[in-house]
């Protein structure tokens, strides 16, 4: 809900995050399919969380989950910036780098935290992510 109003994220082509008006169903807003896409396979959109709701965020912002068609089979964060849906914008974005999500975690939701997200000063997400070291040298290694 954003403003007194039901959306829904989805995605009718596997490389588009596209936004739908409920009840209507109507198509309002979102990406055109590209052939090497970023493919969304889940979307998490905190509209209920408490910390989010005090301050009047809720529904203003979502995080997915996909992979840039092609690559390797992890699943990779981005932020989708939704506080416009209504007039007929959506913003996906690599906000945080080329993370991927843990290869066990069943859902987008359970590894991302919004219990220090206190505005203006901490719109902040812990986000819980894969990130593979060398154990000989300590050195992070890239598992792209």
């Amino acid at each position: 809900m954003l403003e007194g109003r039901w959306y829904a994220l989805y995605s009718p082509d596997y490389t588009a995050t596209r936004v739908m008006e409920l009840p209507s169903c109507r198509d309002i807003a979102g990406e055109e399919p590209r052939s090497n896409g970023f493919c969304p396979v889940e979307y998490y959109v905190p509209h209920d969380h408490p910390n989010v709701v005090k301050a009047g965020h809720g529904g203003r912002f979502g995080f997915v989950a996909g992979c840039l068609w092609g690559d390797d089979s992890s699943w990779k964060i981005q932020h989708l910036d939704l506080s416009s849906v209504a007039t007929g914008v959506l913003v996906r974005k690599e906000l945080f780098g080329y993370i991927a999500m843990p290869a066990k975690t069943a859902r987008l939701s359970e590894c991302i935290s919004l219990e220090g997200y206190d505005p203006p000063d901490y719109e902040v997400a812990d986000l819980a992510v894969e990130i593979r070291f060398d154990l000989k040298t300590g050195q992070h290694r890239d598992q792209f």
